[in-house]
């Protein structure tokens, strides 16, 4: 069996998803205003190891036995802007960064639960 692969440098790739930096970006500056961008990070992944063995028949021996393994992993991230940090003289302004798509794509998923439900209701009033 050969040695498994040195983890550290994947945990370090992992952990530095975790940087400040990713999140908020550096500071630009013109008339009179610095702006940064606050953005939302997620990351994830997962792995998997496997192995067995099952005889099979050997039409001249007999019985033999048979064996397997395997493993496999992956994993990926994502970032999206979600506000705006605007810095003046007059102060700090806070300006969300909508999606317009994810607005859309949860009032069409509230709309099919509600359209679900009332399907429910009227087929258990039917009965």
């Amino acid at each position: 069996m050969t040695d498994s692969p040195n983890l550290a440098p994947l945990l370090d790739k992992i952990y530095s998803a975790a940087s400040p930096e990713l999140v908020f970006s550096s500071p630009v500056e013109a008339n009179g205003y610095t702006v940064i961008t606050a953005s939302e990070v997620m990351a994830g992944g997962g792995f998997g190891l496997g192995s067995g063995s099952a005889p099979t028949l050997d039409g001249d021996n007999g019985q033999s036995g048979g064996s397997g393994s395997g493993g496999g992993g992956g994993g990926g991230s994502t970032s999206r802007p979600v506000a705006v940090i605007v810095i003046s003289q007059n102060g700090v302004t806070v300006k969300p960064v909508f999606d317009v798509t994810k607005l859309g794509l949860a009032a069409l998923t509230a709309w099919a639960a509600v359209a679900l439900a009332a399907f429910k209701l009227a087929r258990k009033a039917r009965t």
